[in-house]
């Protein structure tokens, strides 16, 4: 038997807390309507937020790339590289609710990055936060803000 960390609320709204202030504290850097989720290492929903005015798919967005960050192990950048060049999709063979565009990032105990399960703890979501061409690299920048503020709470001495 193993024992794991179990990311709760707190941690969750924290992170949202953390992104929603870095897209706020850069107006010239970053599109002021993004949507943020967090949730379990099972890709279920602790905390979302979005402000005011995006549209239902950015909201989806946020939501579907946590998820596959966190069933995967993996930020969603990762899943995009490993499914470049083959001949199926990520969407094809496991279903819509995946996503490989960049913005989800999976939490993981720091060092221990390269071992899916059981240190995956997670993952955070982004959606609509970048300007210009590639958008989704804002997304995955605000995402690691998120992500980070939750592995300096669970693991503060690394």
């Amino acid at each position: 038997m193993y024992e794991a960390k179990i990311l709760g609320l707190k941690e969750a709204q924290g992170a949202i807390e953390a992104m929603i202030q870095e897209v706020e504290s850069k107006p010239d850097e970053y599109w002021q309507y993004g949507a943020f989720a967090v949730v379990d290492a099972r890709g279920n929903l602790i905390a979302f937020a979005r402000m005011d005015g995006p549209t239902t798919i950015p909201v989806m967005m946020s939501i579907r790339k946590a998820c596959t960050s966190a069933l995967w192990g993996l930020d969603t950048s990762q899943i995009l590289k490993k499914f470049e060049g083959r001949a199926f999709s990520l969407q094809g063979n496991f279903g819509d609710e995946f996503t490989e565009c960049p913005g989800g990032i999976a939490i993981h105990e720091p060092g221990k990055e390269d071992v899916r399960f059981p240190f995956c703890i997670g993952a955070v979501g982004v959606g609509a936060v970048g300007t210009y061409k590639p958008f989704a690299d804002k997304d995955e920048a605000v995402a690691r803000v998120g992500a980070e503020y939750i592995q300096n709470a669970l693991w503060p001495s690394k």
